[in-house]
């Protein structure tokens, strides 16, 4: 069961950076989770005004070794 005090957001930005540090992430066994409030807003019959609000979160135990991941990236 995931509670979402589990989990932080280490990026926020556009689509093509989220995939990016998704496919980074994955790669180096940290399972990430992406949430994008424009689809959320999409799907429950909303416009969404700001093209950057997507997410990633990884759990607690996860941070550090996704900011190396992120350092390693520039970002």
């Amino acid at each position: 069961l995931m509670h979402s005090e589990d989990f932080v957001i280490i990026y926020s930005g556009s689509i093509v950076d989220i995939n990016r540090i998704k496919f980074n992430l994955l790669d180096s066994g940290i399972s990430p989770i992406i949430k994008s409030e424009i689809e959320s807003a999409r799907l429950a019959g909303f416009g969404a005004i700001n093209g950057s609000n997507h997410h990633i979160y990884v759990h607690k135990d996860q941070i550090e070794n996704s900011n190396q991941i992120l350092k390693k990236l520039g970002i």
